[in-house]
């Protein structure tokens, strides 16, 4: 079974910072993105990397996103957001209320 689209994991990612208000801790946003869409993910989502056995693979690979999110203007880097926190900027709002709709 293939793994989640990096392209799906960023809309949900974007989808779940907004409904959180717009930023939240990286552990309560990974939380709330695994409540919303459990029943989305693969099995192999769901298995942890050999090198990160402590986390999930769609776990890691949105961890991954975020920092290509943050380049492309969609997220706060953490020296805005806090330490720890995933922050919408207004480019990543505006992606939300298209993919809100």
């Amino acid at each position: 079974m293939a793994l989640t689209p990096q392209s799906q994991l960023r809309l949900w990612l974007i989808q779940t910072l907004g409904d959180l208000g717009g930023s939240a801790e990286r552990r309560l946003a990974l939380r709330a993105m695994a409540k919303a869409f459990q029943d989305q993910f693969t099995d192999d989502d769901w298995r942890s990397p050999p090198k990160r056995p402590f986390e999930s693979n769609w776990e890691n690979r949105t961890s991954f996103e975020r920092g290509e999110m943050v380049r492309e203007g969609l997220l706060l880097p953490m020296q805005k957001a806090g330490r720890g926190r995933w922050a919408l900027t207004e480019r990543g709002w505006t992606l939300h209320r298209q993919v809100s709709r």
